[in-house]
């Protein structure tokens, strides 16, 4: 459903883009804290839009939004962190091919900072996406009490 939208692989174009361009940087060509802070700052952005994106998706489709309040907020919840966390690993396959050029130092350490960071900066802006596409009708207008 979310694959056929603009917004979705926009963003997944520029994390592509963005993991490209930090795999030839010092410092953030590795899996390490650095690469992970980039990317918890870039899903933060994109996961919310992703997530007003699915939910409007989801209001067009009646049977998508069957069932007592609570269920339909979770099922779109982990619809959209579904597709969120889809959005990541583009880059982190990336960072890792990358270490056949770069050495890297830990992989463990990278993997932690990658759970810690990106991915609960994802589960956050996912949360927060889904609260305010339920309140806010308007899909820019969402996104702007998002950001602010």
């Amino acid at each position: 459903m979310v694959h056929r939208s603009f917004s979705y692989w926009f963003w997944f174009i520029v994390f592509g883009m963005l993991a490209f361009v930090l795999a030839n940087v010092p410092l953030f060509n590795i899996l390490a804290f650095e690469f992970c802070a980039v990317m918890a700052l870039s899903i933060s952005f994109a996961g919310a839009h992703i997530a007003l994106t699915v939910l409007q998706q989801m209001k067009r489709s009646p049977q998508a939004l069957t069932g007592p309040p609570r269920q339909i907020v979770f099922r779109c919840f982990w619809h959209v962190l579904l597709f969120n966390t889809s959005l990541l690993v583009f880059p982190l396959t990336i960072i890792l091919l990358n270490a056949f050029r770069v050495k890297n130092c830990d992989f463990g350490e990278g993997f932690l900072f990658f759970a810690i960071l990106p991915l609960i900066s994802c589960l956050y802006a996912t949360a927060v996406g889904v609260f305010f596409g339920f309140w806010i009708q308007k899909r820019w207008a969402a996104y702007l009490a998002y950001l602010g």
